[in-house]
């Protein structure tokens, strides 16, 4: 009986992070966060807030090969960015603390099985735009070798930079920060020509 109970107990005890792992795997975006982990910000130890029964290699692993995630109902965690364009949403993320490399490994990946690249996403900006707005030069020349279309323009009527194509916003935010967005230029410049 007391061996039952243990068992019963241990079980139990998994049930939240079952619970949180089920709410990231059940879709792509939540895969995407978790492929892009560094490994030492999670955990196969189920007694941590970091701890998924999934690593990002897994993950990683599931968005390359299968195509069953792509369709999956998104959870409560993730309503809001459910619909935007899988290259935007990692795009988005590959300038916090997370493994760089398999951002933008999964960027390609999201772009090369025809995920759109100028699409606008819920603040009015094309993934273009974002990589020029947050200096994220490696993510802007994925963009751009991928075809990304250098005149889409933004959407966004509570903002400053409304309305401007990704030169314009490139241009309107050198005049106000000098010297800050010259890598971005000679990018766009190189392939522009």
């Amino acid at each position: 009986m007391i061996r039952k109970l243990i068992i019963i107990i241990i079980f139990a005890s998994l049930i939240p992070t079952v619970i949180q792992t089920w709410r990231f795997v059940n879709n792509t975006y939540g895969l995407a966060v978790l492929a892009i982990q560094r490994d030492d910000q999670t955990t196969l130890y189920p007694y941590t807030k970091e701890s998924y029964f999934i690593t990002p290699a897994w993950a990683m692993w599931l968005i390359e090969n299968t195509d069953f995630h792509y369709y999956g109902d998104c959870s409560d965690l993730l309503d809001k960015v459910c619909g935007e364009s899988l290259v935007a949403y990692v795009g988005g993320m590959s300038d916090f603390d997370v493994d760089q490399d398999a951002a933008y490994k999964l960027i390609d990946h999201f772009i090369k099985r025809g995920e759109p690249v100028n699409v606008l996403s819920n603040h009015g900006l094309a993934p273009l735009h974002e990589s020029i707005l947050y200096k994220n030069n490696k993510y802007l020349e994925i963009l751009l070798e991928n075809g990304a279309d250098l005149t889409v323009r933004t959407n966004n009527i509570e903002r400053e930079w409304h309305d401007k194509s990704s030169t314009e916003l490139l241009e309107w935010l050198e005049s106000n920060q000098p010297g800050e967005y010259s890598e971005a230029i000679k990018i766009i410049s190189y392939y522009r020509d």
